[in-house]
């Protein structure tokens, strides 16, 4: 690709997020903004998903079998993103409390450079995304 082809790509993409009604959509435009990749989308989610289990598990919502999927979804990560450094994924437990350090100091080496981890937590709270964990490190990152 070309400067030229490369720069005309950035244009229309700043048309597009004009195009969109960017208040529906925080944490995807953030994502634009960041230059996030998809692999780093997936990370995200995923290690969302396992925070958000964790909570359940702290609020005895989660039952015998969520335990399970719990660790297959840990296992999961751990295949998933095997060509990367994971080795902080071998410290989630089920049985850890999710905290607002915990998810900070995991997330933060596949993010973007100046992604905030806060902030990211507040766009995918307002975009109505694991807001049940969001609103729970948010609260957490305050202490």
């Amino acid at each position: 690709m070309n400067t030229n082809e490369f720069e005309l790509l950035k244009y229309q993409i700043e048309l597009l997020k004009k195009m969109v009604n960017i208040d529906d959509n925080p944490l995807y435009d953030y994502m634009i903004d960041y230059n996030f990749s998809r692999e780093q989308h997936n990370i995200f989610v995923d290690i969302l998903s396992a925070f958000s289990l964790q909570l359940r598990r702290q609020s005895e919502q989660l039952e015998k079998d969520g335990i399970k999927y719990f660790e297959s979804h840990k296992e999961a990560m751990l295949s998933k993103y095997s060509h990367l450094d994971t080795t902080g994924f071998n410290g989630l437990s089920i049985e850890n409390a999710p905290t607002f350090e915990a998810f900070s100091s995991l997330i933060t080496p596949f993010l973007p450079e100046d992604v905030k981890p806060l902030i990211l937590l507040k766009r995918t709270n307002r975009q109505g995304i694991h807001t049940d964990i969001c609103e729970y490190l948010i609260s957490e990152s305050q202490k």
